[in-house]
């Protein structure tokens, strides 16, 4: 009665149309189940973006601490072997006014452009066999669409899309007050997206990677 992979804001649609299904049948037994369906995947899905997104800010905030201890570690030696001092004389020779860090040019990912033509190739398939009326191989595509379909959404797309600055108000409302202070914070929202597009650069190194159809993925990269 709904998709899983729906957003939160699918799922609130999906909420308000029930809403108004029971207000012209308040005493139908299969509109009062689909609500509760719905309410208790919306509390699902709410509470488990609270839980991805908290872990990204845990991850960003650790790179961060790693980052900041080698700078350290390495203004530490410049200054014992003096070099620090000679760079500090010519900045008051010339003064720079300071900059902040460019932040690094994320490209989308080679491996996750494979898996949108397989996207594709897949539709295409399932279009085909529903227009030629097969109904054996429209099941069998179908079934193997939807194992690659939620691979491809768990494992690259909500990172690939992933916005830290787009956040349900149902979500950022659930986040504790540190996370909240953090996603605040430049520098852990520029390591987040690092985070997520190395994330979704690594997709054909998941365990679950089995899940792909071997000579569709070959038929990508030929096109690709």
């Amino acid at each position: 009665m709904y998709n899983r992979l729906s957003s939160i804001a699918d799922l609130r649609k999906a909420m308000d149309d029930a809403n108004k299904a029971i207000e012209r049948r308040p005493k139908d037994k299969l509109y009062l189940k689909h609500k509760q369906l719905l309410e208790q995947t919306m509390v699902g899905t709410i509470a488990k973006e609270v839980k991805f997104i908290t872990k990204l800010v845990d991850k960003a905030n650790a790179q961060l601490e790693i980052k900041e201890k080698i700078a350290y570690m390495r203004r530490a030696r410049l200054q014992e072997e003096g070099e620090m001092e000679a760079e500090e004389e010519e900045e008051e020779k010339v003064p720079v006014k300071p900059q902040e860090e460019a932040a690094p040019e994320l490209k989308y990912p080679d491996e996750c452009r494979v898996l949108d033509i397989m996207r594709q190739k897949y539709h295409e398939a399932v279009r085909f066999f529903t227009d030629t009326n097969d109904k054996q191989q429209q099941n069998l595509a179908v079934k193997e669409y939807q194992r690659f379909a939620y691979f491809y959404h768990e494992k690259m797309l909500k990172y690939i899309s992933f916005d830290p600055l787009a956040i349900e108000e149902d979500v950022y409302q659930r986040l504790n007050e540190e996370v909240k202070m953090a996603l605040s914070n430049k520098q852990v929202l520029q390591q987040i997206l690092i985070i997520c597009n190395r994330k979704a650069s690594d997709i054909l190194e998941d365990d679950e990677v089995h899940t792909l159809n071997f000579q569709m993925f070959q038929y990508a990269m030929k096109i690709f």
